[in-house]
């Protein structure tokens, strides 16, 4: 009785807690880690500048790696977020004429 309640235990903190810390953990290694890949670069760039945003950019992202919230939808959510921010900023830096061209250049990608 006691192996199957430690069992139990072992599989819900499992899928709710470490699933999302360390899904977390090894994405921002691999972001901070990254080379010189361009894209991991805007995406790292925009990963600083959503947390400069403050607030639940800021709260959210802490919350998940601190298990606080270990909600993988939030984490979803979160990352979501961050991609699009910096596809955002990168569209921002672009001249007005190439901002029409840049979802075509990068579908090419």
């Amino acid at each position: 009785a006691i192996a199957r309640l430690q069992r139990s235990f072992h599989w819900q903190r499992k899928l709710s807690h470490s699933i999302v810390t360390n899904t977390l953990a090894q994405a921002l290694y691999a972001l901070f880690a990254a080379g010189d890949n361009r894209n991991l670069k805007s995406l790292r760039r925009g990963c600083f500048e959503y947390f400069r945003l403050g607030g639940e950019c800021t709260n959210g992202p802490v919350n998940l790696l601190s298990i606080l919230r270990p909600n993988p939808w939030l984490l979803v959510y979160h990352y979501v977020r961050v991609c699009l921010f910096s596809i955002y900023l990168d569209t921002v830096e672009l001249p007005l004429w190439k901002r029409f061209q840049a979802p075509w250049i990068a579908a090419r990608l």
